[in-house]
């Protein structure tokens, strides 16, 4: 897995880190396109201090909430776009994480959603139950030409025999923005 990195907008511009560089945040929500890798990082985050954190889905935090032994860590809670996609009311899968840390004491946490899915408004109301009323906005980066380079190289030479003529092969095929998503990376690569 690549570190990898996260934008912050704000009104007066946006501010890129590394997402380890970003873990002073009471609460964030991470956002990205599906197959982005948004899982992935935050199992990455999670692994980086598994005693001071929890990782697991949106409707697991929800169903059977995190374990008792989770009070004053991180919690992870992945996959908000995928409980909202099987409700019928898009409102409720928030409202249900919100009553959650709201009932666990407004603990520090981390939500990853696809950007498509997530509304504005939501940062706001995830603030009423945020340890410090302050929920930020990550957008996860696509893989930039380095890490895709990286990545490929991680697959050689069980997958592909050499990684930079695969992505200057790409490129002159016009399918250079879609090496940034890892999912679809993944899938040109199987389709070779």
């Amino acid at each position: 897995m690549l570190p990898r990195r996260a934008t912050k907008h704000t009104d007066v511009g946006s501010e890129t880190k590394m997402l380890a560089d970003w873990r002073h945040l009471k609460a964030y929500v991470l956002l990205g396109e599906p197959g982005s890798g948004k899982s992935s990082a935050f199992r990455q985050e999670y692994e980086a201090n598994p005693n001071d954190s929890v990782l697991l889905t949106a409707r697991d935090f929800v169903t059977i909430g995190p374990p008792e032994s989770s009070e004053g860590k991180v919690l992870f809670i992945d996959g908000l776009d995928e409980r909202r996609a099987s409700s019928a009311n898009a409102a409720g899968p928030l409202d249900d994480i919100r009553i959650k840390l709201k009932q666990l004491g407004n603990p520090r946490f981390r939500i990853s959603c696809r950007e498509a899915d997530w509304i504005t408004s939501d940062t706001t109301l995830l603030g009423a139950v945020a340890p410090d009323g302050l929920v930020q906005e990550l957008h996860l980066e696509p893989l930039d030409s380095d890490e895709i380079i990286s990545l490929l190289s991680s697959w050689t030479p069980k997958r592909l025999r050499n990684p930079h003529s695969f992505v200057e092969k790409s490129e002159q095929q016009h399918l250079s923005a879609l090496l940034g998503n890892p999912f679809l990376l993944n899938l040109l690569v199987s389709a070779l």
